[in-house]
């Protein structure tokens, strides 16, 4: 065997076993799955506290240093959000998240879901909302706390 096709054959044995630990490294794996479920209960859990108004369990969820962006462009600290979503200003009959998705990357994640929902005002006035939403959160411990929420509005 001459000298190019040994470094030809030597390059592409290389090539394959990069490739082979590659797949491996991306396959997922069982602490995968758990950390996609814990971070799953972790956004159900932050939607039913936002259905509930409860302000101990939304602080709880999210970090001192959230950014929560509302569809209308406002911002909010952790503190703003957590009054203003259990003052009892309003109260929701449906609230969804849609279509979500999940995406854990290291010690992040981005969640992306279709907020579908109805609220009535203590004025009486009735809102429904319909938007895309994109949340980033962060592995805390054992836990995952949202660091920052963006939303638009869909149609």
């Amino acid at each position: 065997m001459n000298t190019d096709r040994r470094l030809t054959l030597m390059a592409g044995l290389a090539g394959a076993a990069l490739l082979a630990e590659a797949a491996r490294a991306a396959a997922p794996t069982e602490a995968d799955g758990q950390a996609e479920a814990e971070l799953g209960r972790q956004v159900d859990a932050f939607r039913q506290a936002q259905w509930d108004g409860d302000a101990a369990r939304l602080a709880g969820l999210c970090l001192p240093e959230l950014s929560y962006s509302h569809s209308d462009g406002h911002l909010e600290d952790r503190a703003t959000f957590v009054t203003n979503a259990s003052n009892g200003r309003y109260s929701f009959s449906q609230l969804e998240f849609r279509q979500r998705s999940l995406h854990i990357v290291g010690p992040a994640a981005v969640v992306r879901f279709e907020w579908v929902a109805r609220q009535t005002w203590k004025d009486g006035k009735v809102t429904d909302t319909h938007m895309a939403v994109l949340m980033v959160w962060l592995r805390q411990g054992e836990s995952w706390q949202l660091l920052a929420r963006s939303a638009t509005k869909l149609g």
